[in-house]
């Protein structure tokens, strides 16, 4: 589901946004800040992108640092003059991964042409002409093993979201009709950081509302726009409205293959929902929901389904997406 482009003003006016990119296009060859995809983690890293693949709305990234004594033999020790930056940057080929173009931020350097093929030599171990780097690493004992661990572990947080989503396929995920009741997103520790990471997760995932959902939502009014938007304000509205409204039209769509819904009366959630949100639970037909914390009574991630098996009620761990998760915890 592409983020209409209404939806992307009406949030690039938060100081966390994922959609201003600064610098004009993205392209291979560009230093650029790069952030985590949740709006509530804002650990930006330099990295140095390798590819853009504009259809999958993605980018290929290789982590950078500013420690040329770090360096190892698989890192491209870059001096001023070839990045244009007032200081050394070390380009790490062994560390690298996949993030959305909206974690692409602001442009802070960009690499010359001598550069990229300089960084193309030592990827592949070949130390031709002026290329530095560093020395190789000794083992688990040299000084620059936990720095590199670090570094690792860092682009991982940075493409965790992306690689999962590339891994996950079209597998469809579960909605939490919760996410769109005004009274339950006032209660959010940050009304506007949860509605960035839902909007990411709506982009990026493959997800459905089935029409037990949709009923819940109708019947509590959170179909109507002058609702929503009397509520949270013009833009903030018109961002879940439009949502709301992809959403549901692709519910009606694809109505006559949807599984039947099961009996709530014999099945259902846990651990519960307090108060308004028991009112707005979603349907319990899914394995995989897309929901957030403060909709749950204790830990969100280890919500189970409920269902009946052989007369008996068995419980079913669920593969469970958090948004707006850092803030809430």
């Amino acid at each position: 589901m592409p983020i209409p482009e209404q939806i992307q003003r009406a949030v690039t006016s938060h100081p966390g946004s994922s959609f201003a990119i600064a610098g004009g296009p993205v392209q291979r060859g560009d230093l650029r800040r790069i952030h985590p995809s949740s709006a509530a983690d804002d650990e930006r890293r330099i990295c140095l992108v390798l590819r853009v693949d504009s259809k999958a709305e993605v980018a290929e990234v290789m982590l950078a640092h500013t420690y040329p004594e770090l360096a190892t033999s698989h890192d491209l020790v870059l001096r001023a003059k070839a990045t244009g930056l007032p200081y050394a940057v070390v380009l790490q080929t062994d560390v690298r991964g996949l993030v959305w173009l909206t974690q692409v931020d602001r442009l802070v350097g960009t690499l010359c042409d001598e550069a990229l093929h300089q960084l193309n030599d030592v990827a592949q171990g070949e130390l031709l002409g002026e290329a530095e780097t560093g020395v190789q690493l000794a083992g688990a004992m040299d000084h620059r093993w936990a720095f590199k661990v670090a570094e690792g572990e860092a682009m991982a947080m940075l493409a965790a979201d992306c690689t999962d989503a590339r891994i996950d396929g079209e597998s469809p995920w579960q909605i939490d009709p919760g996410l769109f009741s005004v009274e339950l997103l006032m209660e959010a520790a940050d009304l506007e950081a949860l509605a960035i990471d839902l909007m990411h997760a709506l982009s990026t995932r493959k997800v459905e509302l089935d029409l037990d959902d949709l009923e819940t939502l109708d019947r509590l009014g959170l179909l109507s726009l002058d609702r929503l938007m009397l509520a949270l304000g013009r833009d903030l509205g018109q961002m879940f409205f439009e949502a709301l409204q992809g959403l549901v039209n692709d519910s009606l769509a694809s109505a006559s293959r949807l599984s039947p819904v099961q009996d709530r009366t014999s099945s259902g959630w846990r651990p519960g929902r307090p108060g308004g949100a028991g009112n707005c639970a979603p349907a319990p037909r899914s394995s995989r929901l897309i929901t957030s914390p403060h909709l749950w009574d204790g830990t969100a991630e280890g919500i189970r389904r409920l269902v009946l098996v052989e007369g008996e009620v068995a419980e079913q761990p669920v593969e469970v997406h958090l948004v707006g998760a850092t803030l809430e915890r």
